[in-house]
């Protein structure tokens, strides 16, 4: 959801060496950080972190504490199968050149033009290191580069299948569509909580997709994008599954109107790779954490 390494480091200044610390902590009383869209999300109800590692200090040296935030995500645990789902797509910002997940669930973004500083950067072919309709195809995992690297990866058809198979509502809905009159992009909510998921409102608690439609072979163009009320609306994610040379398995949604429970899901699909799919990464539950303490 953030744009930047969101890594706090502190230093300790031992007033008494040779005597062993065994329990230390740091309270932030608040914290704030960029978005995606330069404005700020501040916490201000105070953040605890309590250590448990020893140490003991020596004369002229310098010790640290590493706080480092890492993007959240969203559990579903279907068909057993545990899959960690991040909130929101993945972008590219090739001014910063940084690879991220969307803050907001809704249509705040420049769409279509891929490259730009202010454009949506949403729309990649098949395993492209950027978004654009020139990119090469089958480079990198593009999730993979979200800080901290490895961290994040591309979903397998398999994995799509713990959303697919999660029933459909209408009100109280557990996978629903929807459209805000005041937002009008059209999405669907896989609905994984009641009550709100803040700073998120009532319809976004749970893992929300937005239909954005794709970015047309060697085009910036885009097609089944539609913030109307009526007529087919449609989403479109790449998986990580190849399935030739020149093609790969996605994950589609359409529904028919904005207040419409009825949808069509095909999963696995086939296209081309130089479609522009958008992606939504899932986490890496083999990947490791290791810390940056340059």
């Amino acid at each position: 959801m953030f744009l930047i390494k969101t890594l706090l480091k502190i230093r300790i200044l031992a007033v008494h060496f040779l005597l062993t610390i065994y329990t230390y902590g740091v309270t932030l009383t608040s914290l704030t950080f960029p978005t995606d869209r330069g404005s700020n999300r501040t916490f201000t109800s105070n953040l605890n972190f309590n250590f448990t590692k020893s140490f003991t200090p020596q004369l002229g040296k310098r010790y640290k504490i590493i706080i480092d935030f890492l993007t959240t995500f969203r559990n579903v645990n279907n068909l057993g199968r545990v899959v960690d789902w991040a909130y929101h797509n993945l972008f590219y910002n090739d001014a910063t050149k940084v690879y991220g997940f969307r803050h907001y669930n809704s249509n705040v973004y420049e769409k279509g033009v891929s490259a730009g500083a202010t454009n949506s950067g949403e729309y990649f072919n098949w395993k492209a290191a950027k978004p654009g309709n020139a990119q090469a195809t089958g480079v990198v995992d593009p999730c993979t580069l979200v800080y901290p690297a490895g961290r994040w990866r591309m979903p397998t058809t398999a994995e799509f299948n713990t959303i697919v198979n999660i029933p459909n509502g209408t009100t109280a809905a557990i996978r629903k569509s929807n459209a805000r009159s005041s937002d009008p992009v059209r999405y669907i909510d896989i609905r994984l909580g009641t009550g709100t998921f803040p700073p998120y409102d009532d319809y976004t608690n749970g893992l929300p997709m937005l239909m954005l439609g794709y970015r047309n072979v060697g085009s910036e163009s885009l097609t089944n994008y539609n913030t109307g009320t009526t007529g087919d609306a449609v989403l479109y994610y790449w998986t990580s599954n190849e399935t030739s040379s020149t093609t790969a398995n996605y994950f589609r949604v359409q529904n028919s109107s904005d207040s419409g429970s009825l949808m069509t899901i095909l999963n696995p699909a086939t296209n081309l790779k130089t479609y522009g799919f958008n992606i939504r990464c899932v986490r890496n539950r083999s990947y490791v954490y290791q810390p940056n303490i340059n």
